[in-house]
């Protein structure tokens, strides 16, 4: 499920109803396609007669994000909290220091809920996992038998070659091609840092249908082109 206006609208007149004791003022709900935040609460922050004043701007949502629908409602919430501590002028000793804290462990108490400090969002359920994206890269076979793989950065792929030759515990290091999504979940490497391969039986399949490449040293130059499989 992905967050819609009249589903974050609705669930917040409720939450301010039932959690809140209707003490918050309507505040601009936003629909927004953040890769990071599933949700966040927009404020400025400004000094008045030399006090610290903080004004709510908005409760932004991500509708990038497939996710339970309980999980939305308590991403809904978790922002309230914050919307509420500032809105009290409350100080509290961190973003969700001892004040955030007591509110939602009283409100996971109370209402059933699973309100967390914060939520890391799995690879698979953000937008980047299905992109469609070109990744050159080397696995490397290691005198143990054990396999591991680099996705390099493409400005740096002759450095990380000649850094992985380099390296006596390497056997053997095969180079390919591939804009199949799965190489996603790797960082592109600026030096020859060997990963562990994510997802074994996902990323065997997905290497073997890559395209494979040759190291070739033409004119003194090293040059990576397609080789016959």
């Amino acid at each position: 499920m992905r967050f819609t206006h009249d589903f974050i609208e609705a669930k917040f007149n409720e939450y301010n109803t039932t959690i809140f004791r209707d003490e918050l003022p309507q505040l601009p709900l936003r629909l927004v396609n953040s890769r990071t935040d599933v949700g966040k609460f927009r404020y400025l922050r400004e000094m008045v007669a030399g006090k610290m004043v903080i004004t709510p701007l908005s409760l932004d949502f991500s509708v990038s994000f497939d996710l339970p629908q309980a999980e939305l409602e308590d991403t809904i919430i978790h922002e309230m909290i914050h919307y509420t501590i500032a809105h009290h002028r409350w100080v509290d000793t961190s973003a969700h220091g001892k004040i955030f804290r007591q509110l939602m462990a009283s409100i996971n108490e109370r209402f059933g809920r699973h309100i967390t400090i914060s939520r890391r969002t799995t690879f698979d359920e953000s937008p980047r996992s299905t992109a469609l994206r070109p990744h050159y890269f080397a696995i490397s076979q290691f005198d143990d038998g054990t396999r591991g793989i680099t996705v390099c950065a493409k400005t740096r792929i002759f450095d990380i070659y000649r850094a992985l030759k380099s390296m006596p515990q390497i056997k053997e290091i095969k180079w390919y091609f591939s804009s199949d999504p799965y190489f996603n979940r790797y960082r592109n490497s600026l030096t020859a840092k060997v990963y562990k391969i994510v997802r074994p039986e996902e990323g065997e399949a997905a290497i073997a249908a890559a395209t494979p490449l040759s190291m070739l040293t033409i004119g003194g130059r090293l040059h990576l082109t397609p080789s016959v499989r």
